[in-house]
């Protein structure tokens, strides 16, 4: 009969791992775990042992030393030294860390053996533990903080050891009742995510209190929050109420009565070291204040059997056969208990029953039968898959806790961290990683705060919790077999299709089928419903992260290897679908050349389903392969340039023309293009530069780049260059307050992009030149005073950017386009309608600069429709959102729409700030272009204060500016409004 590795075959206590001996009876363990491959394994079976004997673990190491043990054997002889009545006097030390872990043969013994400077470290830290002490370091501290009482003994030089190491002495352990932390010492997290459940229960104690007693049963995974919704509930109760806790182990689930005997011991305020005398004073005066009809000195004698406690030598002992003196005991605690419920309302709380003895689930059924007469809430606590063999545990209503929400989990990060700064990127990763379970939350964000980084902490550097390491390596080694194929699933990924598995894993199929049910019947894996293939997928990631690193780094790149040779030889077409999947293998199997090809190739497959972030993401890995691991050469150089100017095409799309990143991307460009003499590529890096010089407001500096650009496009005969050229002349002279000469260099960009995508020029990129240069052209038409045409243009920009075929960046420049003529022609519904389809547009693909200017469209159509606190609100936001990402461009334009709503509304000192702002940045950035309703508003400002004179001279400003630049709208707009103000 094969034996459970995981289980004692004396006593079926849980073994811990790497253990000799049974913590239960004993007994000495028959079949250590994971140990070499018996001979009659099976080839498969042996290789997945093989898997297991050698891999990467976290442990925990003890070194103990008998203090000058070497000095009293010289002075002794062995006989006398054996039977000397002198005390042990030891000193211990204890550390974790990782290390690897191998089967090794000692003569005829198999035993394990542990590689890693953990080792060292731990014989170190016992070498400085005072005389009679237990000393841990700070890694182990984290485990058992809250569980033992620690004194800090500060930072130790240790022999061999680079760092300092702080170490802490352990002076006694702390039992569940007085823990009033979680279980590693730290303040509790704010209550989050479960209100609805609590409040249940507090409605359920409400009833109890009444005498209308009730149980139920908290279920859920390892980590999901049912302590907390107990202690929640605890925080929130009122009245005076007992609060018993009952507390089960996994090893005591052979101990009858162990976790009762623990909670009467704290209830009767027992302490170790107490006289057996105090100990039964105690106990009688707890009998006779219960005042429970019966026989005192029997109860006396059962209690004190009950808890071992000695009695004076002559007392009668309890009479009756050992079960009847069982059922006595137990009749006397339900007594108690109930006894205690009508002096006050009572919790009874009973955690993780999946570890309770029989002796007390018995118990736990008797007091049952009297609950709904009472006043008691009893509460039970496990974890789900766990099912209770008591029929009355099964039968109780069940309060199942699930995942909580990627907001909830935000908020226990954010709660844990504190007023500490995290980046949006760190936010989001550890919000992935958790999983939605608050336990995995916590000691995430705690990791990332230990780390001091809190900001750009890199996906590969936030690795599993040492305070989860040993929680889920167990529950992976009780898997037995099942263990190697979760570590051949764990190397394919998160989500993975049983035929790949099959084509990997070196077991049967039989024996692979058993091994994914356990694994599902674990719930470590689920199957995916509904999908095209066979599959899989890791419940939570940290089971995966957990199964991949317990492999060795080269048996990882063996089967990384592996699978890439699997799928291009089993499954090509695939492969072709995703070939960002081998990209990833090729990477962690070592093939760097592989990877970057694979890396193109998806790039390139992105492009065409215009996935603009993946496209991006793909991109930059190969940047990063290509510098990491090719070697220099022109070769190279051509290569990355190749790869940078995708890139930076991709994210003049996604980010706008004023992102921080397409000009740093860029100014390498340049760099290569000049290395490689290459006039047509320093072109299109030149080009970038003036675009990224006009988004951030730099004007006169974009228009200078781009006579260079004029001398360059001079000697290349290619229309799209010439077409790409209008947007940095035609954007900036916009800008700089000339609309005429603007409007003919952007009717020239759409006659060329017309002309190149005749002849054969990337079509995509020709539309986006073309309606980009149609809506600017709108804008300065408008200026010129033809709103008529620019309705026309915008139209026909919009309605040649709203196709499937176009992407997403150039159907928002022709939102943007659209909503801007309506914002200028005062017709608010059109404007706020195409406002908010443009903010859903780039919401949907992160276009930042589309979000802002359609909060800022809506803001002012909510103004100009009435609402003008909330519209005012949505244009500060929209601008501040421009700032943050580094847009300048039509800022002035976006300040005067706030100003005018501003001064409508009566808030007049709103629009003093927003007209100071667009003065400055005007004469700062020589955006001119709206510098005459600049300052036609500072006169509606003005006369509203009552400042006539001072109001006529901004006026005539603004005429002379509006005339001297050929804006005739502008001139009739402010020659208008003074007649108004100064007919009134």
């Amino acid at each position: 009969m094969t034996v459970d590795p995981t289980l004692c075959a004396g006593c079926g206590a849980v073994l811990p791992s790497l253990a000799n001996f049974c913590p239960g009876c004993g007994r000495k363990v028959d079949t250590p775990a994971a140990t070499s491959p018996p001979e009659k394994m099976s080839g498969p079976e042996k290789m997945l042992a093989s898997t297991a004997t050698g891999e990467r673990r976290q442990i925990t190491v003890m070194f103990c030393d008998l203090v000058d043990s070497t000095a009293l054997s010289d002075r002794l002889d062995p006989e006398d030294e054996r039977e000397s009545s002198d005390p042990i006097r030891v000193r211990i030390g204890v550390h974790t860390g990782p290390v690897v872990v191998d089967a090794a043969h000692v003569g005829d013994r198999q035993d394990r053996l542990a590689w890693g400077v953990t080792i060292n470290v731990t014989s170190r830290i016992e070498a400085v533990a005072p005389e009679g002490t237990c000393v841990i370091s700070d890694a182990t501290r984290k485990l058992v903080e809250g569980l033992f009482e620690l004194k800090p003994l500060g930072l130790k030089e240790l022999k061999g050891v680079d760092q300092p190491i702080a170490v802490y002495q352990v002076l006694a352990p702390i039992t569940p009742h007085h823990r009033r932390r979680d279980t590693n010492g730290h303040r509790l997290p704010g209550f989050i995510g479960r209100r609805t459940e609590r409040d249940h229960l507090l409605l359920l104690w409400k009833e109890s209190i009444g005498g209308h007693g009730h149980a139920v049963r908290i279920t859920g995974e390892p980590g999901i929050g049912k302590s907390r919704l107990v202690q929640s509930l605890r925080e929130e109760l009122q009245e005076p109420y007992g609060w018993l806790e009952i507390h089960c182990s996994p090893y005591h689930s052979f101990s009858p009565f162990f976790p009762v005997i623990e909670a009467i011991r704290h209830a009767l305020g027992f302490r170790a070291g107490d006289r057996a005398e105090d100990q039964l004073g105690a106990l009688d005066r707890a009998i006779a204040h219960m005042a429970i009809a019966g026989d005192d000195q029997e109860t006396r004698r059962l209690m004190a059997t009950l808890l071992a406690i000695p009695l004076p030598e002559g007392s009668p002992t309890a009479a009756g056969d050992s079960e009847l003196l069982r059922k006595k005991t137990m009749r006397y605690l339900c007594a108690w208990i109930q006894t205690v419920s009508i002096q006050r309302p009572i919790v009874l709380l009973v955690e993780d029953l999946q570890w309770i003895d029989a002796s007390t689930l018995e118990l736990l059924g008797l007091l049952g039968e009297s609950i709904p007469q009472s006043r008691i809430l009893a509460i039970v606590t496990h974890r789900s898959g766990f099912t209770p063999s008591s029929s009355y545990c099964v039968n109780l209503p069940e309060l199942r806790l699930t995942a909580l929400s990627p907001a909830d989990i935000a908020d226990i990060v954010r709660d844990v961290i504190g007023g500490e700064d995290l980046s949006d990127a760190v936010l989001e990763d550890l919000v992935e990683r958790s999983d939605g379970v608050p336990l995995y939350a916590e000691q995430f964000a705690r990791s990332v705060l230990e780390a001091g980084d809190h900001t750009e902490v890199a996906d590969t550097e936030v690795r599993i919790p040492a305070t989860l390491q040993d929680s889920l390596t167990a529950r992976l080694d009780r898997l037995g077999d099942a263990r190697g194929v979760a570590q051949h699933a764990a190397v394919l990924g998160r989500r993975f299709r049983l035929d790949h598995l099959a084509a990997l894993s070196p077991v049967g199929s039989k024996a692979l089928s058993h091994s994914l049910e356990k694994l599902v019947a674990a719930q470590l894996l689920q199957p995916v419903e509904g999908a095209e293939h066979e599959s899989f997928y890791f419940k939570h990631a940290l089971f995966q992260q957990a199964a991949y690193d317990s492999l060795l780094r080269r048996k990882r790149r063996e089967l990384h290897t592996r699978i890439v040779r699997v799928l291009e030889e089993q499954f090509p077409a695939g492969l072709l679908a995703t070939p960002e999947v081998a990209a990833r293998h090729c990477e962690s199997g070592g093939l760097q050349e592989e990877a970057l090809g694979y890396w193109r190739k998806a790039a390139n497959h992105a492009h065409l389903r215009m996935a603009l972030t993946e496209e991006i993401g793909h991109l930059r890995r190969a940047i990063s392969i290509l510098l990491e691991h090719i070697p220099e050469s022109r070769e190279r150089d051509e290569q990355e340039l190749e790869l940078r100017r995708a890139l930076i095409e991709q994210l003049l799309s996604s980010s706008g023309i004023a992102s921080t990143e397409v000009e740093r991307q860029s100014a390498r460009a340049r760099e290569l293009c000049e290395k490689l003499d290459s006039p047509d590529k320093l072109f299109i890096a030149l080009l970038v530069r003036g675009l990224v010089d006009l988004g951030r407001g730099r004007n006169r500096a974009a228009l200078q780049l781009s006579h260079e650009l004029v001398n360059i496009a001079s000697h290349i005969d290619s229309p799209d260059l010439k077409a790409q050229l209008a947007l940095p002349r035609g954007g900036a002279l916009g800008m700089l307050g000339d609309p005429v000469a603007a409007l003919r260099e952007l009717e020239s960009g759409v006659a060329a992009a017309e002309e190149a995508a005749r002849q054969g020029a990337d079509l995509q990129a020709m539309v986006g030149v073309r309606i980009t240069c149609m809506t600017w052209a709108a804008d300065n038409l408008w200026l010129m005073g033809f709103p008529d045409r620019a309705l026309d243009v915008s139209n026909q920009a919009l309605a040649a950017s709203q196709s499937d075929e176009v992407a997403p960046p150039v159907r928002a420049q022709g939102l943007v386009g659209a909503s801007t003529i309506a914002v200028l022609r005062k017709e608010s519904e059109k404007a706020a309608a195409y406002a908010d389809q443009l903010t859903t547009l780039s919401e949907q693909h992160d276009l930042p600069f589309g979000i802002a200017h359609g909060a800022i469209s809506r803001g002012w159509a909510e103004a100009r429709q009435g609402n003008a606190a909330e519209g005012i609100r949505a244009m500060q936001m929209g601008l501040d959102r421009l700032a943050e990402v580094g847009t300048g461009m039509k800022r002035t334009f976006y300040l005067c729409l706030l100003a005018e709503a501003s001064l409508d509304a009566g808030m007049l000192d709103v629009c003093e700030t927003a007209l100071r702002e667009a003065s400055n940045y005007a004469q700062e950035y020589e955006e001119v272009f709206y510098l005459a309703e600049i300052q036609r508003l500072r006169g509606a400002l003005a006369y509203a204060r009552g400042h006539e004179e001072q109001a006529s001279r901004y006026y005539e400003q603004a005429i002379e500016t509006a005339e001297r630049q050929g804006a005739k709208m502008l001139q009739q707009m402010v020659s208008r409004a003074w007649s108004t103000l100064s007919q009134s």
